[in-house]
């Protein structure tokens, strides 16, 4: 599987490769092709879950290894890398490689500080698929996968109470946990994020290859972890047609692309790979 210059790209889904409404990549397809056509890696580096990303990986025609649950697991398919993988455990036809906390430790810490602090939340564990369904804009089957969590506990949050969410966020931080806001919902998770997760696959990468050169495509504060770590980061517009301010600030050098999800996805890969 060698390739022009090595390249390998990582990206992020939602917003970025997906369109952030339709959840659909048909405007990305030319670059697709282009770099299945060059037998350049396509690693998914996401939020969602296992089942989740499975199936759009199917759709896609991917082989390569995905990253889930921002960072909580590394998938490699059984014979992808030609050695053993330290750390990795069967799973399937392929190997895991775990990075994140275990759901059910998530799940139990962040009911225990909810009520040692007063504040009220509601998990995705205590969700019904058609809950879920209906607060994501998904349908009954898509928010059951999306409910087959394993490393990264969603949840609601209902307080106004600026002390008491003060103390329930020090609560977990002191057991090791962190929270992150994303989209619809707060996530707890472990010491895990994408760039821990992109750089593991770098370096198995850099085994296989030797030299490679890493590309990276997010949109939002969520990718910044693992935009950093690769050499070249590319940032999607935000379907309003603006950049996130924080990823601009924090990483000043990174690649614009020149349209909102899969639009400009697609013409910042082409880009790319027409300079490579």
């Amino acid at each position: 599987m060698h390739s022009v210059r090595k390249l390998v790209l990582f990206t992020d889904l939602d917003g970025t490769l997906l369109d952030a409404e339709s959840y659909r990549w048909d405007a990305a397809t030319p670059a697709l092709s282009q770099l299945r056509d060059a037998l350049i890696p396509i690693v998914l580096c996401t939020s969602k879950t296992r089942a989740e990303t499975e199936v759009i990986r199917a759709e896609l025609g991917l082989d390569d290894p995905f990253v889930v649950e921002n960072g909580g697991a590394i998938y490699i398919r059984n014979g992808y890398f030609p050695f053993i993988l330290p750390g990795a455990r069967p799973r399937r036809d392929f190997r895991l490689i775990e990075l994140g906390t275990p759901y059910d430790t998530l799940v139990r810490a962040l009911e225990e500080a909810a009520t040692a602090t007063g504040v009220v939340v509601r998990g995705f564990s205590q969700m019904s698929d058609k809950e879920v369904a209906e607060l994501c804009g998904l349908s009954r089957t898509e928010a059951k996968q999306a409910r087959m969590r394993e490393y990264d506990e969603a949840f609601l949050l209902d307080t106004q109470d600026a002390r008491k969410q003060e103390r329930f966020f020090s609560r977990l931080q002191q057991q090791g946990l962190r929270c992150v806001r994303g989209g619809r919902f707060w996530h707890l998770m472990g010491n895990n994020d994408k760039g821990a997760a992109v750089a593991r696959l770098l370096e198995l990468y850099r085994q296989r290859d030797g030299q490679v050169t890493s590309v990276g495509v997010g949109d939002s504060p969520n990718d910044l972890d693992f935009l950093r770590v690769v050499e070249l980061p590319v940032l999607v517009q935000l379907p309003d047609g603006s950049y996130d301010a924080e990823v601009r600030k924090q990483l000043p050098h990174l690649m614009l692309a020149p349209a909102p999800g899969p639009a400009g996805w697609n013409a910042a890969v082409l880009e790319i790979l027409a300079r490579n």
